[in-house]
């Protein structure tokens, strides 16, 4: 007890030599405009890795960044260095700066980010300047955070020390930051330190420290991957590292007490978390040490090349501190509204290799040289499709159940957090950990990934395209992958300024158009400038994965920070923080007119033949577009718009807020901007949001996150003219944190966020809770819809109760008779699509039609319709009616055929110059055993009337067997002769049905047993093959009672032993 006193009354002592400090003694310095590299070390962890800061041109005091000093200095320091990057990261104004750094008068640090809230109470926040853990004057008076000078290039590195009276701990460093090796030779470094308390001390060798080896992506290095000359570092705090493969390595080390605890009885951390970035090359570098300058790659380390990572990319109010020079001036208004067109020069191979050595990539992949394979996708883009209008036809949770959660590898590190999920062949592909990866949709779990050319921002918006994944980096290039197989294509040319630094930051989504093969992006510095950029998507070199390619044409010098574009028709939108709508012609960026309209940092979206901007000035617009985009309306928001408006259900949704207060969802009336609902968000700024009827209760479900904790999932559900709120689903305490992830859903209805937590969360549909029956038999949303019956089972009216006739035998065929008469009566995808576009559609029987059905599409999108519903079962669709459908992209053709539907929305077009036999049979018990093994299980094969390429995206709608409509889930598959089945996607069945979205025709499998493995054997027709039946009676295994209670006896005794030792040994100390 004496020793905890007695600690305590010197802890006591030291904070307050650090608060009653005087004033600096010497002439404040011009430090204005400098960049400082920034690293913050918890205890134990890292918490921001080396980051570059970059503070104004012009000196901001402290009270400008919202901090109570005492004494201002009139000069940069560390704490304006801290401050800056809050700014930067966290959009941190003034009144919620105190949130983040909790600082005394007199400059002394207690907390960041309330971290320390986990931390020992007996472990404190210090700072070095320059692995000087003591800044001190002339006069040897010690500096706080608050009042040390700092000049451009310095390092500052704020950290946490534990503290005692009867053990020092130490600020530790290595004698190199950054180092250069050979393989298979082995690298010496050497672990200094600097006592906390002693001002001005000498540098001394540390032993006894364990170092910590990562690759770039922070993982843990493999055993196998280097070798260590000693396990701990020597008397003279030196130890050798000899790596076996190239690459990009980080060197850390850490040490324990051996003696004393921490106040949480855990051996303390005596030493700071060092750093040194290594570079490990199979040629012998020109020195021992990693030169700042530039290096040319050889031709063996092709696929080494150095890249500046000195800015990385963020979200707006969680944007990494930006290393981008602040001497580039804001564009005049005059200047920002030019239409500036330049092409940037490509530059060559050699100059790819000689960009700034502060990071270098290898990507280890051999690349075949294999064509992309284009994959079924659901949600390809940013906010789920082309129109980045983010609606989805799902059934989606009401009461909602966590399916799976994804923890980032690295979460304490910038690059770590997912930004937009995409649902791609089945599959969730996220960009985080400063690489691609590809998510089991079922389980979260990573099944394939792949390092990236350089680090990610904070958040990184990637799209998908024809076989092709898009990938924005922190440092503005964008990297294009080969989806399927996640190998490198080619990267988009690093643009620098006059020093060969990166100039920008991708901080908005790409966006990729089919049509043209192209993608657009619009980058900042993350203040004033920047530029827009459009790119061919073609791979031109397929032996190489590391060609860089130059734009086709670019725009302007303004900054788009978190802005998307969109295309309608043969023109390109975008549109950011100089508040200038540019139209311009998508291929050659020619032809261009501009409208000004405000600030734009969300995506514009096409929807209802309109085009619509939410501006972070607060105002809502709806644009007529073309040639010269004109202001058809617009209306006031209450507070910046964070989300892109969602047109749906003749409602217009947009959500936004002020960061640190309340705030807003709004509804408004798609044709004269009336306010038709409003919702106040407690928790915070709203910058997520998807928009999904409920067919059953024809309420409009809207799912929004808020940023701010917990990081939860909302639902706000709409009826009539108000919104119910609730929380959908609140992730554990270790999992709450702020929340600016986008809302993405696949066809099941399972929906997708993140927090920044660095957990990815998926939600799927609480199956206990029964659905409301539908208001009234008469309404056209819900009238064909599932009923509950008083037996818990359930009867669809609109399939069930039709006209058909279907048995099915035990093999899953089926046989159809059809009455004579015919009907008009809709499936529920029929009921599902009218919910979804708030309106009953245009139903007409194309047997009594006498016009064509490309006459109906030109009228229904003249009229402004959405949905167009038609009952045809066989013949075909015409080249004409797909070429008159992608004129209009917001309207959908359904088509039903009976037993099944289809159905096309124009944006989905493909190929409008063919046409469309209807038609779907099920395969007959020979074909099928020819296929499948005896014990597949439960199964059918389904074949479409056409084969290969579909002219549009379909989403079919299929009525079940029997044999199949009582199971949970089916699992899809595309057959394709001699080919491994593809795995389209597991379905939900649904009101007897399943839907499914492909481009293809052809042969599809629904079965009950996910293939696995077995698909080889599945294509030869191996009836040896042992699959999982699938059925839900298939035997499980089951652990026995008393080997629970056998396990949980052993844990008991096992605790029981260690607390026993702990207190034996504390009484031994005492």
């Amino acid at each position: 007890m004496k020793k905890r006193i007695a600690s305590l009354f010197c802890a006591i002592a030291f904070m307050f030599v650090f608060v009653v400090q005087p004033a600096v003694a010497q002439e404040p310095v011009a430090t204005t405009g400098i960049t400082v590299t920034l690293r913050v070390e918890g205890y134990g962890n890292t918490e921001v890795q080396p980051v570059k800061v970059t503070l104004p041109a012009t000196y901001q005091s402290f009270s400008d960044y919202g901090l109570n000093i005492s004494q201002d200095p009139g000069y940069d320091t560390p704490l304006h260095v801290l401050a800056q990057y809050c700014k930067d990261e966290y959009g941190a104004d003034k009144d919620a700066m105190s949130a983040l750094i909790d600082v005394t008068a007199g400059g002394f640090l207690n907390d960041f980010c309330n971290d320390k809230d986990n931390w020992p109470t007996d472990v404190y926040w210090m700072y070095a300047v320059n692995q000087d853990a003591c800044p001190s004057d002339s006069k040897g008076i010690g500096y706080t955070a608050a009042s040390c000078p700092i000049k451009d290039g310095d390092t500052v590195v704020f950290y946490a020390s534990w503290y005692s009276s009867f053990e020092p701990s130490n600020y530790a460093y290595f004698n190199e930051t950054e180092a250069a090796a050979t393989i298979d030779q082995p690298l010496t470094l050497t672990l200094l330190g600097k006592g906390n308390m002693s001002a001005q001390s000498t540098a001394a060798a540390i032993d006894g420290a364990s170092l910590l080896l990562y690759d770039q992506n922070g993982q843990t290095l493999s055993s196998s991957d280097y070798t260590l000359s000693s396990a701990k570092t020597e008397a003279d705090g030196k130890d050798s590292i000899t790596f076996h493969k190239a690459g990009t390595y980080f060197v850390s080390a850490e040490r324990q007490s051996t003696l004393w605890y921490d106040s949480k009885g855990n051996y303390a951390y005596n030493i700071s978390n060092p750093s040194c970035k290594v570079t490990v090359t199979q040629s012998q570098p020109e020195s021992s040490s990693l030169s700042s300058s530039s290096q040319s790659s050889s031709e063996e380390s092709s696929q080494s090349s150095s890249l500046s990572s000195s800015s990385q990319s963020s979200s707006e109010e969680s944007s990494q501190s930006s290393s981008l020079s602040s001497s580039s001036q804001s564009p005049s208004e005059e200047s920002s509204q030019s239409s500036s067109l330049s092409s940037s020069s490509q530059s060559s191979s050699e100059e790819f290799s000689q960009i700034s050595s502060s990071s270098v990539f290898s990507n280890s992949s051999s690349l075949s040289g294999e064509t992309p394979v284009v994959l079924s996708s659901q949600w390809p883009q940013h906010l789920g499709n082309a129109q980045n209008n983010a609606t989805t036809l799902a059934s989606t949770p009401i009461d909602g159940k966590l399916l799976w959660k994804s923890q980032c590898k690295n979460p304490n590190s910038w690059g770590g957090y997912a930004g937009s999920p995409l649902l791609i062949n089945g599959q969730i592909y996220v960009a985080r950990d400063d690489e691609v990866q590809i998510l089991n949709a079922s389980t979260g779990a990573i099944e394939k990934s792949q390092g990236l050319a350089s680090s990610l921002g904070y958040y990184s918006y990637p799209t998908y395209g024809n076989g092709k994944l898009f990938v924005p980096l922190g440092n503005g290039q964008i990297e294009a992958l080969n989806a399927s197989t996640l190998e490198p294509l080619f990267i988009t040319e690093l643009m620098t300024d006059g020093s060969g630094n990166p100039k920008y930051q991708g901080l908005s989504p790409v966006y990729y158009d089919e049509a043209d093969d192209m993608f657009y992006v619009g980058l900042t510095d993350a203040s004033s400038t920047g530029t827009f950029a459009a790119y061919s998507a073609e791979d031109t070199d397929s032996t190489k994965g590391t060609e860089t390619i130059s734009p086709k044409w670019t725009y302007g010098t303004g900054s788009y920070y978190g802005a998307g574009a969109v295309k309608i028709e043969d023109r390109i939108y975008f549109c950011g923080d100089d508040g200038v709508l540019v139209s311009a012609d998508a291929k050659t960026g020619s032809d261009q007119s501009t409208c000004q309209i405000g600030k734009v940092r969300t995506s514009l979206v096409s929807a209802q033949g309109f085009l619509w901007a939410a501006t972070d000035d607060g105002v809502l617009y709806k644009i007529m577009p073309g040639k010269n985009p004109q202001i058809s309306d617009s209306v006031s928001l209450p507070a910046s718009a964070k989300t892109s408006p969602i047109v749906v259900g003749g409602k217009v949704f947009v959500a936004g807020g002020t960061y640190g207060q309340a705030g807003y969802l709004k509804a408004f009336d798609v044709d004269d901007l009336s306010e038709t609902a409003s919702q106040t968000l407690e928790d915070g700024a709203c910058y997520g949001m998807l928009v999904a009827p409920d067919a059953v209760s024809n309420e409009m479900c809207v799912y929004l996150t808020q940023n701010n904790n917990p990081g939860a999932l909302y639902l706000a559900r709409l009826n009539g003219n108000s919104f119910t709120f609730s929380t959908l689903y609140q992730p554990a305490d270790s999992q709450q944190n702020y929340c600016m992830s986008m809302v993405a859903a696949d066809n099941n209805g399972t929906l997708y966020y993140g927090n920044d937590s660095g957990v990815l969360f998926a939600i799927a549909k609480n199956e206990n809770p029964q659905p409301p029956a539908p208001e009234s038999s008469s309404s056209s949303a819900s009238s064909n819809l599932t009923s509950s019956e008083p037996n818990g089972e359930s009867s669809s009216q609109g399939l069930e109760n039709g006209n058909q006739d279907v048995s099915s035998d035990q093999n899953g065929s089926e046989t159809e008779t059809t009455s004579s008469e015919e009907t008009t009566e809709q499936t529920p995808l029929g009921a599902i699509w009218q919910a979804l576009n708030g309106q009953s559609g245009e139903n007409d029987d194309e047997n009594n039609l006498t016009d064509s059905i490309a006459q109906k599409v030109r009228e229904a999108g003249q009229n402004g319709q959405t949905l167009l519903s038609i009952a045809k079962k066989d013949g075909e669709l015409s080249s004409q009616t797909f070429s008159e459908l992608k004129k209009y992209p917001n309207l959908r053709l359904s088509v039903d055929a009976g037993n099944y539907a289809v159905s096309f929305l124009g944006q989905d077009v493909l190929d409008p110059t063919k046409g469309l036999r209807l038609g779907i049979t099920v395969l007959s018990d020979e074909e099928t055993k020819a296929k499948l093994p005896d014990n597949m299980g439960n199964h059918l094969i389904i074949r479409f009337a056409d084969s290969g390429k579909l002219p549009a995206k379909t989403t079919v709608v299929y009525r079940l067997p029997e044999s199949m409509q009582n199971e949970t889930t089916i699992y899809v598959y595309r057959l394709t002769d001699g080919k491994d089945p593809q795995f389209l996607q597991q379905a939900v069945v649904d009101n007897k049905c399943v839907m499914f979205t492909t481009e293809y025709g052809g042969e599809y499998l629904f079965t009950t047993a996910k293939l696995g493995t077995a698909a080889t054997d599945l294509k030869a027709g191996n009836g040896s093959n042992q699959l999982s039946q699938g059925t839900g009676n298939s035997a499980t295994f089951q652990i026995p009672v008393w080997a629970y209670v056998t396990f949980a006896v052993g844990i008991l005794a096992i605790v029981g032993i260690v607390i026993y030792l702990v207190h034996w040994k504390n009484r031994k100390e005492e």
